[in-house]
């Protein structure tokens, strides 16, 4: 949602498959509780042909706003027998500012997020790497099984690490999003896993190269052959001559892993290597790696 003007505002979305038309309101915040609200949608026109498709981006302009009022837009598709799909509620993303000069850029979903539990601790390990903001970020949220279970200040380096005593033998969900200094929430990086006994054997983890990649639409992906008895694989990317590194950690069982954030024309050092589920870490081994733009 974007106020462009005090009296205009514009929604974006995602075309979905077997769409023939779409459904979209403008709620006053007031009419909006819980995400209900007994005020319908109005069916907007006909889309083109080519915005049937999944993935194509729609956008629809609203003019005649009152000035400095804040509102609600909702979406829903309809499908050619007039039915109609569920409208999920998210007050962050469904939610247009009064004002224009007000931040409504949302930071970005934070990267990576692993977790991994060591049976022999008792202790889930989570992961992930930081999230962009066009201004500044404020603070992450860690939810937990549906509780907020901490609230984290931007990391120095980039990365995240964070242990939480879990019992044996359950289910676990957890939750991070980032929210920056004007109070936009990012969308919600999610990890679901259990607390079963994954632990890796103690033989150190073997040594492998990077051995392909690639960079598309501004995210760069390394491909590596597998690793054994690796808990964790660990990345580290830095600049030659600098001190400054993101450590971005994927699964053990991974053999790529797809990075953000980096910027184009500038040339980094990957380090690769493995860590067992006892902290043992194998033999590293580097690759130069020069970000195109793309």
């Amino acid at each position: 949602m974007l106020r462009q003007e005090l009296t205009t505002g514009v929604t974006t979305w995602k075309g979905s498959h077997n769409i023939a038309k779409y459904k979209i309101h403008l709620y006053d915040t007031l009419d909006v509780q819980g995400g209900e609200s007994g005020v319908d949608g109005t069916i907007i026109g006909k889309p083109l042909r080519e915005e049937f498709y999944s993935g194509s981006d729609l956008t629809y302009t609203f003019n005649n706003l009152t000035p400095l009022k804040k509102y609600h837009v909702f979406v829903w598709g309809i499908n050619a027998y007039g039915t109609v799909g569920e409208r999920a509620y998210n007050s962050n993303y469904t939610y247009m500012q009064g004002d224009p000069a007000w931040d409504q850029e949302y930071p970005t979903v934070p990267s990576n997020l692993l977790g991994r539990y060591r049976y022999q601790e008792g202790i889930l390990y989570v992961f992930w790497n930081a999230s962009l903001d066009n201004r500044e970020i404020s603070h992450y949220e860690v939810v937990i099984d549906n509780q907020l279970y901490k609230v984290l200040d931007p990391p120095d380096l980039g990365a995240f690490q964070l242990t939480v005593s879990l019992a044996k033998d359950i289910n676990y969900q957890v939750h991070v999003y980032a929210v920056d200094t004007s109070g936009n929430r990012s969308r919600t990086a999610a990890y679901h896993g259990d607390t079963s006994n994954k632990d890796t054997l103690s033989y150190r983890p073997t040594k492998k190269s990077i051995v392909f990649t690639y960079a598309q639409l501004g995210i760069a992906t390394f491909v590596w052959e597998f690793i054994q008895t690796s808990e964790v694989i660990n990345l580290i990317i830095g600049e030659p001559g600098t001190t400054t590194k993101q450590h971005v950690r994927v699964s053990g069982t991974a053999t790529k892993a797809s990075v953000p954030n980096l910027v184009p024309r500038k040339e980094y050092i990957i380090e690769l290597y493995g860590t067992n589920s006892y902290g043992v870490a194998g033999e590293s081994t580097t690759k130069q790696f020069f970000m195109p733009t793309t």
